[in-house]
């Protein structure tokens, strides 16, 4: 069975003055990201005036690339003899390959692996393909020359570097790699973009971990959870403030979300299974969320009067949650916070009218894959859910089809503002307005990074919703 290897670069917007370094960005390395001045570009172009690969065949190595736009990443992981490989560079905001980019071959220990460039001038996208030779190591290194990048303004850049490997059974995903790339504004100089500084013109603050408009250098409790930092041996993990592992009497909590819960009038009834997988009984608080974030009832309500044993399950139907909180049917789902002493896992059942029941509590961060196309009878809907309590502004995102090409406007603000604890959702048919076109098949929404910001992937088929936001990598959905 031939099985290909597909490795992704794709850059997105993110915005340190001064003049650049000469040397490569290498992806592997936490370095800072090239910081340029709006006058470095010239006719909106970024140039890189060192445009040659350095042949190392001769050395038995893979070939080096040396100008200041340039990019290395290792493969991560080996791949076996004579796979085909596809690495896709893509651009976001705007910005273009201003000439074809090209790279250099890799030593597969007897010889040089050659690839080719598909294409890149003019486009938001470059394509090169090649072939694993006798086989490569997860040491080798990719060199990657860009040979210039054409701005419709000086927006700032980051790079993500996805290595995939694909077969008949789909794509897995052997590496995934973000960094900053391109720096056009750091108003107060401290290296970190406005884009990424909570605190754009203040030198001394960069991050502001719970929200509260105190920078975590000048904050005493850093997360917020009460417990100050020097006191805190979990001082950024709101959810954790005690370490029982160095005292078997000490409290840890523990916070899961039950992200979509109906009422009691819904068609579509809920069922939360709260699961208890840690080896020491356990009781279970909660506090209620309507869908606009104001809170239901009271805060930290208890959820039941006897414990819930080891692998034991607690199971809570919207009825059973409407009396515990004193509150009237909501509208639309309602989000769960729910605080346990040790390990547990939530599920949530949603029984359709025909009586088919799916489970709605995966979520994910960053995108969401499954969005069905107009040729398509299911429907399919995007819930965001701002689960801090501070409110998010200006939510953007890129929608791309199967081929990976941009569909419509890219970098569009998909929701404009979040309250906190808000959760909206988004139709394909709203998603069309955004964008500004439709598409056929299924189709992939990468969205703007926020901490704290949840996506769930529901379609509507024959009256029963079905979560597609479950998937398999490093970063499994579970939610403790």
């Amino acid at each position: 069975m031939k099985r290909h290897i597909l490795i992704t670069l794709t850059v997105v917007q993110a915005f340190v003055f001064s003049s650049y370094a000469l040397a490569v960005q290498d992806l592997d390395a936490p370095s800072a990201a090239l910081s340029f001045k709006t006058t470095d570009l010239s006719n909106n172009v970024l140039s890189d005036t060192v445009d040659t690969i350095s042949d190392g065949t001769a050395t038995s190595q893979d070939d080096a690339v040396t100008g200041k736009l340039d990019l290395n990443v290792t493969l991560g992981k080996a791949v076996k003899a004579n796979r085909e490989m596809r690495v896709v560079v893509k651009l976001t905001g705007g910005v273009t390959f201003t000439a074809d980019p090209a790279m250099g071959d890799l030593w597969d220990g007897s010889s040089s692996v050659v690839f080719t460039t598909v294409n890149g001038q003019g486009l938001s996208q470059a394509i090169f393909r090649g072939n694993s030779g006798a086989g490569l190591t997860a040491t080798n290194k990719l060199a990657i020359d860009i040979r210039g990048l054409t701005f419709p303004s000086p927006v700032d850049v980051d790079v993500t570097v996805d290595i995939e490997e694909s077969d008949n059974f789909g794509v897995t995903t052997l590496k995934t790699v973000t960094r900053d790339y391109i720096l056009f504004s750091d108003s107060d100089g401290d290296g970190v973009s406005d884009g990424e500084d909570a605190f754009p013109n203040d030198p001394n603050e960069t991050v502001d971990t719970d929200g509260d408009g105190i920078g975590n250098n000048g904050d005493a409790d850093d997360d917020g959870d009460g417990v100050p930092d020097t006191e805190d041996p979990f001082p950024l993990d709101g959810s954790k403030t005690r370490d029982d592992s160095l005292d078997s009497t000490a409290a840890l909590t523990f916070t899961g979300t039950a992200y979509l819960i109906t009422n009691s009038d819904s068609v579509n009834q809920t069922s939360l299974h709260i699961i208890n997988t840690s080896a020491l009984s356990q009781t279970f608080k909660g506090t209620l969320y309507a869908g606009s974030g104001q809170r239901l009832g009271n805060a930290g309500v208890e959820l039941h009067q006897v414990a819930v044993q080891p692998q034991d399950r607690l199971v809570l139907s919207a009825t059973d949650l409407e009396m515990l909180f004193n509150t009237t049917a909501w509208t639309g789902p309602a989000l769960l916070e729910i605080e346990g002493s040790a390990d547990f896992e939530l599920m949530t059942k949603l029984v359709s009218r025909s009586g088919l029941i799916s489970n709605t509590n995966c979520a994910r961060e960053g995108s969401v894959s499954n969005i069905e196309g107009f040729d398509r009878s299911e429907q399919t809907y995007i819930r965001f859910v701002n689960t801090r309590t501070t409110s998010m502004s200006n939510i953007r995102g890129t929608l791309y089809d199967g081929d990976g090409k941009v569909i419509g406007t890219e970098n569009a603000i998909l929701v404009s503002s979040l309250q906190g604890k808000e959760a909206v959702w988004l139709t394909r048919s709203q998603l069309s307005e955004i964008v500004g076109t439709t598409w056929t098949g299924e189709a992939r929404l990468d969205v703007s990074d926020f901490n704290g910001l949840k996506l769930i992937n529901l379609n509507l088929v024959n009256e029963t919703f079905f979560n597609f936001s479950c998937y398999e990598n490093r970063r499994q959905c579970r939610e403790w």
